[in-house]
């Protein structure tokens, strides 16, 4: 456990280091999700913005700025939240609906657990490799989950109405481009990517349980 302390420190001092030559492309552990989009006939675009921006609401207002032909709410921008209970960290995906996400009721349905179980669930106190606050992004690195060093689930809110439509995440980073970087595709697509690559570390939520217990 020290060890892989370390070993993530160390990552992310590179990370910051080195930052600005990569922030307006995927990292290398990133590259599936190109991968999966060109095999999946999944259309995605890779966006620098004209200004750094932390949290969806931000986001959205800046997009019906610089993207006024389409109907940017803030459902459209997609949040990833990391959460952990001992060994164990998981990434929530889900639009920005503007209420509180309820967690324990998010991870009861996604894992079958009970409420005293799921309530045991905090935020990370240190985020996954290649992420800051602002630029945490639904796409983490592929080792991350692959080879179980950090995240060993992600939990995929479904929400029907906005499948299909272009939605705006983050990429990860830790430089002042990353807060101005962004990949967008359909949020379906998130799930589908996702899924494909880690099909046995993905699990979805109906949004309708989400509204219900958020409300």
């Amino acid at each position: 456990l020290l060890f892989c302390h370390f070993y993530h420190k160390l990552w992310n001092i590179i990370i910051k280091k080195l930052g600005h030559y990569f922030c307006m492309e995927l990292y290398s552990e990133q590259k599936y999700v190109l991968n999966i989009a060109e095999r999946e006939a999944i259309p995605l675009r890779l966006i620098s913005h004209p200004r750094a921006t932390d949290t969806c609401f931000e986001k959205a207002a800046l997009l019906q700025e610089t993207q006024a032909d389409e109907k940017w709410s803030a459902e459209r921008i997609i949040k990833a939240l990391y959460f952990e209970r001992k060994s164990h960290t998981i990434g929530i995906i889900t639009p920005e609906f503007g209420k509180k996400v309820p967690l324990a009721d998010i991870v009861m349905q996604a894992f079958g657990v009970g409420k005293r179980e799921a309530s045991e669930y905090h935020p990370c106190k240190q985020l996954p490799l290649g992420m800051e606050y602002g630029t945490c992004t639904p796409f983490p690195w592929e080792s991350s989950l692959s080879e179980g060093y950090e995240i060993k689930d992600l939990i995929f809110i479904e929400h029907p109405a906005i499948e299909q439509l272009l939605s705006d995440v983050s990429i990860g980073g830790s430089c002042e481009e990353a807060h101005r970087a962004s990949l967008q595709l359909a949020y379906g697509g998130i799930y589908t990517i996702l899924k494909t690559q880690f099909p046995e570390q993905v699990h979805k939520v109906s949004y309708s349980e989400y509204i219900k217990k958020a409300a």
